[in-house]
């Protein structure tokens, strides 16, 4: 009588297999998710970088103005923001340029958190910011400050989510006309302090539990700073785990 061979697998070849599979997966799968975010945040701040940027200058060609300013006028600003003066600047600068798909009402506040998740800072920019749906899902609030030319962005990738964490959910832009050009994306005031040398200050900024941790800045300005510092690309020493 013939032996019939058995190519079957055993019982522990099964389970030695599955564990082997498991523990591929437990190495690769984190990587690609944080690859993919990491994509996700370079590239959606590019995107809102070059739409606030596109809008500044189509403003600009159509209206010769490079200043980016509102007249003044008192309307209860705190510390020279009011959302008023915000919306009246969106509706003039960026109204027709923004393809939205939602506006907040006035007062939104978003669940805003420290890198880590561990400290609740509520808004930065407080209820004073204009928020509005981008079609690519991406919520941007946008602060006109009325004691000086800037306007700061507030850039939310992830607005639906219960906890935002800054540096991976939330970015903080800030724009300053030159007077010859237009608008550049930096914060000026960090630009002009920043160095190799304390670059590490940044970078604590960045993943810092304490809202405002340097310069009076907000810990979102210093996490926006440091990609867009790296021409929009995720540093290698950046803090914040994607």
């Amino acid at each position: 009588m013939k032996k019939k061979n058995n190519f079957g697998f055993t019982l522990a070849e099964v389970l030695i297999t599955l564990g082997i599979i498991g523990v591929v997966a437990a190495i690769t799968i984190p990587a690609l998710i944080s690859a993919c975010n990491k994509n996700i945040v370079e590239t959606r701040l590019n995107q809102t970088n070059a739409i606030i940027l596109q809008a500044f200058r189509r403003y600009q060609a159509d209206n010769g103005d490079s200043s980016m300013s509102l007249d003044s006028y008192d309307d209860g600003d705190v510390n020279g923001y009011s959302w008023q003066r915000s919306k009246d600047f969106f509706d003039e600068y960026f109204g027709k340029s923004f393809n939205t798909t939602h506006t907040y009402p006035k007062g939104t506040r978003f669940p805003i958190y420290s890198a880590n998740g561990t400290k609740y800072f509520g808004n930065s920019l407080g209820t004073y910011a204009v928020y509005n749906m981008l079609n690519n899902g991406t919520v941007i609030g946008v602060a006109k400050n009325g004691n000086y030319d800037g306007t700061r962005i507030q850039v939310i990738l992830n607005p639906q989510k219960k906890k935002l964490r800054v540096g991976r959910d939330v970015f903080e832009l800030q724009y300053m006309s030159d007077g010859v050009s237009g608008y550049y994306a930096y914060n000026p005031q960090l630009r002009a302090h920043y160095t190799e040398d304390n670059r590490k200050s940044y970078i604590d900024a960045c993943k810092s539990n304490v809202a405002y941790p340097l310069y009076a800045m907000s810990s979102a300005e210093f996490c926006g700073f440091l990609i867009l510092q790296n021409n929009f690309k995720v540093p290698k020493d950046y803090p914040v785990k994607l």
